[in-house]
């Protein structure tokens, strides 16, 4: 990374990366919030899987 700072676009560079991360982790965050998960209807029991085991 100090190579990479040592550079005309470096520090530049660096904050963008930055700023990026931080912006992927609030979106992140925010969809770990808000996130619906729709979860099968398990209310016919596990015929399917019993068929799927027994052949």
């Amino acid at each position: 990374m100090d190579s990479l700072q040592q550079q005309p676009y470096g520090p530049g560079l660096l904050a963008l990366v930055a700023v990026g991360l931080m912006a992927y982790g609030v979106h992140m965050g925010l969809q770990a919030r808000y996130r619906r998960i729709k979860l099968p209807d398990l209310r016919g029991g596990c015929r399917g899987l019993s068929r799927f085991f027994t052949g």
